[in-house]
């Protein structure tokens, strides 16, 4: 999931001296991917904003203090100031960039499960590039109808994401149990598109994407 990839890489780029604050991070690491791919099943659709609101937030504040690297002579707290002020103006803007969250939202959770389940029955470079266009397709698509298709895209990724992390943390093989892992995802993501259907506040997915896209 996006979020925790984030985190990863921001991870990366702490400073030494914050090593402690790296540790902490790498230690709630699980909890935190589980907790983010849970929620990502049963309630992708209504927080969805927020998802895409983070991570355009994040993505703002990485690119501008990775650019402390191409001025070594000024103090990089300059550049973390700065990019927590671009964050933060990014972040309260981002609420007016309706399609562009529904794009990214939808993108990623799309692009996050497709190469995986393509690399199966295509070449790994081909899964990859296939991927990508299937994913800016039904990123665009769900401009349209973000209702039904954000619902299906984050079951589905959320349920990926939380086997994929329970497999790891049981240190099982999932490439040698592949049947296993996709009948556990399958069950999972229709119960959580179940339950974020009957949930969501409008069962007519008609209705609800017209009456979003009037409200947005």
């Amino acid at each position: 999931m996006e979020i925790v990839n984030i985190i990863e890489v921001i991870k990366k780029y702490i400073p030494i001296e914050y090593s402690r604050l790296s540790e902490g991070i790498a230690y709630a690491m699980p909890i935190i991917f589980l907790i983010c791919a849970l929620t990502t099943v049963f309630a992708g659709y209504r927080f969805h904003k927020f998802w895409a609101c983070f991570t355009m937030t994040v993505v703002s504040f990485i690119l501008v203090a990775l650019t402390s690297a191409f001025f070594p002579n000024v103090n990089i707290n300059i550049f973390i100031i700065l990019a927590f002020i671009i964050a933060i103006l990014v972040a309260y803007f981002s609420k007016h960039l309706y399609k562009v969250q529904v794009f990214i939202i939808n993108f990623l959770t799309t692009y996050i499960f497709l190469p995986n389940v393509l690399s199966k029955v295509i070449p790994n470079g081909y899964s990859i590039l296939i991927s990508l266009v299937l994913a800016i397709i039904i990123a665009i698509y769900a401009i349209k109808y973000k209702y039904i298709v954000t619902i299906i895209t984050t079951s589905i990724t959320g349920s990926m994401l939380v086997f994929n992390q329970i497999f790891t943390l049981l240190n099982v093989n999932k490439n040698n149990h592949v049947m296993v892992f996709y009948i556990l995802v399958t069950i999972l993501a229709l119960l959580g598109g179940a339950v974020q259907f009957e949930f969501s506040g409008h069962n007519d997915i008609n209705k609800r994407d017209e009456i979003d896209e009037k409200i947005n």
